[in-house]
């Protein structure tokens, strides 16, 4: 039987499928589907779309953090690292390739926080600052609309979650005197399918001084700790679903000092590094039930894994040396600054800047590794280093 010159090849009909291609494409990582946008304008569309990087992430665990932007105030820091600005560094966190961002030329672009592949970044020209939301991965930025009365504004936290929805929602927290002689705060909420600002809690007054300069998105809310001088038992978050503070108790126990200072977010999970009493030998890594939100020792980490200078220096203190408003963890000449995790358990590494090099330990086989040299470094804390995640949304 002659065959019919209608009928197709299977790639041709993969081809002409966008259904039966989506599931195909949703299941590759996305380094290739970055390649895969060059094969043809109908697969560059079909993978630039929200929908799809909706789609792709449910198929997927959280992606892994795979490199650090780090701020800093010195004019010249790293000599392994790749500098993007004056004050920026990009520093690969393992040995494959990862493209180099090329948003950050200016220095007049700031990242403000990072959540799962996006950056938010402001601008500062002539005076007026501009809010941006970035993807560098694909190098893309999108400005924000001006949030009202700008002058009031403390703070801006990115909300989003690409298995979950398409929708980005940005949360703007600020001061508000008008109805009460002390400070209290009004919230409002933008979102990315609508397109514009608008009220989300009219008036609050918190029980204790809240660091709102420093949101960490976890689990469908923004989590925020006291400041320095606040030392309360109990901090907030904002529920973005259902638009509502809510408050979380801090973990605090007699053996240990909690510093109410730095909260990280990897790969799902939310860390606050708890701090021993002078003497002891450890420290530990807490970490977040996301079903009962309640506090638990994650790691026990020796603090001899820092190197014998920090492990003889920790014996001797009397006291730490803490700079609440900049959260950061400093002991003498060491920065701890956050825990990532791999696709596997055993990838999970402690990240930590000496007098001369960012290292990485490994929390499951205390292995050293030296990411990046450093010279004159002068950070501005834990806050100012960001996760570089790879991302397909199309912001």
């Amino acid at each position: 039987m002659a065959a019919n010159s209608a009928d197709h090849s299977p790639a041709e009909e993969i081809a002409g499928n966008n259904d039966l291609l989506t599931e195909i494409l949703s299941r590759l990582p996305v380094k290739p589907l970055l390649r895969f946008k060059t094969v043809s304008k109908q697969w560059h569309n079909l993978i630039s779309d929200r929908r799809f990087s909706h789609y792709h992430s449910r198929h997927h665990p959280p992606p892994a953090c795979s490199a650090l932007f780090f701020r800093h105030l010195s004019t010249s820091t790293s000599t392994s690292a790749a500098s993007l600005s004056p004050t920026l560094d990009f520093i690969p966190l393992n040995s494959i390739a990862t493209p180099l961002p090329s948003l950050f030329n200016s220095s007049s672009m700031t990242i403000l926080q990072s959540c799962n592949g996006l950056l938010l970044c402001k601008s500062v020209s002539d005076s007026r600052t501009t809010f941006h939301v970035c993807n560098p991965t694909i190098n893309r930025i999108s400005r924000l609309p001006s949030p009202s009365r700008r002058k009031s504004v403390v703070s801006l936290n990115l909300a989003f979650d690409p298995s979950k929805s398409i929708d980005l929602k940005v949360i703007c927290v600020r001061k508000d005197r008008s109805k009460s002689p002390k400070l209290s705060y009004g919230f409002d909420i933008y979102s990315s399918e609508i397109g514009a600002w608008r009220r989300s809690i009219d008036f609050f007054r918190p029980l204790c001084d809240i660091e709102f300069r420093h949101g960490v998105y976890w689990n469908g809310s923004i989590h925020w700790l006291p400041t320095g001088r606040s030392w309360s038992k109990t901090t907030l978050f904002y529920d973005v679903e259902n638009e509502c503070l809510k408050n979380l108790e801090l973990p605090c126990t007699s053996e240990a000092i909690c510093l109410e200072g730095y909260l990280a977010e990897s790969h799902g999970r939310l860390h606050m590094i708890q701090l021993p009493m002078s003497g002891e030998l450890e420290f530990h890594v807490m970490e977040l039930d996301s079903n009962d939100l309640c506090w638990f020792v994650k790691y026990r980490v020796n603090v001899d894994l820092l190197g014998p200078e920090f492990g003889c220096q920790f014996r001797e203190m009397s006291s730490y040396s803490w700079l609440p408003m900049h959260g950061w963890y400093r002991f003498w000449n060491i920065l701890i600054f956050g825990v990532v995790h791999g696709e596997e358990e055993e990838d999970s590494a402690l990240l930590a800047l000496t007098p001369d090099s960012i290292i990485s330990v490994n929390l499951s086989t205390a292995e050293v590794t030296t990411l990046c040299d450093v010279n004159n470094c002068e950070p501005l804390g834990a806050n100012y280093i960001y996760q570089y995640i790879p991302s397909l949304y199309r912001v």
